[in-house]
């Protein structure tokens, strides 16, 4: 009898080691997203004018940690200046949010006068009845040749004015990257025309677009919020 007891006390002992070994185990770090946004290459083009690579996006990506948000859209070859597009560029960020009856983006216009980077929501025009782009305010950004790459970040609580400041947790809708060739002049002096807000001025032509999975603001990302 007391072998058995021995051996019962043993086996206890021996089960209580392994469940401290196993809850003493680190739980897996989680992966960072990267790539929400993957598109064919070679699709850029509009109506019946071809692109080329600098109007094809590859991947793109939206990333947040609460207080800054950022937007990157990747292409096939980055050309600056680029002769076929003399105008300009625009590259788009543009995604919902739960909350905002409009979608928000973030944006850069890239003239040959220089970049300009921004961030607002799009909707639709109650006097024309077109979708246009209405700005915030400045956003930041780098348009990176190396890396073949557009950056563009904002404060997330500027974005309060149409709709929601994006706090962690929030579930940004359907991530979408977009490349615009610039045929018009892109800047005016002041979108406030009284009491009222004009659009945003310029005449652009849609290249290539790619939409993706969505994101949790806060989530882990292979892109750095600001950079």
């Amino acid at each position: 009898m007391k072998i058995r007891a021995l051996f019962l006390t043993v086996a206890v002992l021996g089960l209580g080691m392994s469940g401290a070994s196993e809850a003493a185990k680190p739980k897996p770090k989680p992966k960072p997203v990267c790539n929400l946004i993957q598109d064919a290459t070679g699709d850029g083009g509009a109506s019946e004018v071809p692109g080329n690579a600098s109007d094809d996006i590859v991947s793109g990506d939206v990333a947040s940690d609460g207080k800054t948000i950022t937007g990157v859209v990747r292409l096939a070859e980055l050309a600056q200046p680029d002769p076929q597009s003399p105008l300009g560029r625009a590259y788009m960020m543009e995604f919902g949010v739960k909350g905002a009856e409009s979608l928000l983006f973030l944006s850069a216009r890239v003239y040959p006068t220089g970049t300009k980077y921004i961030f607002g929501y799009s909707g639709v025009d109650p006097n024309t009845g077109v979708n246009t782009s209405y700005t915030l305010g400045d956003a930041t950004g780098v348009v990176d040749v190396a890396k073949k790459e557009v950056r563009i970040s904002a404060p997330n609580a500027s974005f309060a004015p149409a709709g929601s400041k994006l706090p962690k947790g929030a579930k940004l809708l359907a991530p979408t990257a977009k490349t615009m060739r610039v045929f018009g002049q892109g800047v005016v002096p002041s979108q406030q025309v009284g009491p009222a807000r004009a659009p945003l001025g310029g005449l652009t032509l849609q290249f290539d677009d790619g939409s993706g999975l969505g994101y949790t603001v806060g989530a882990l990302s292979c892109v750095k919020p600001g950079t």
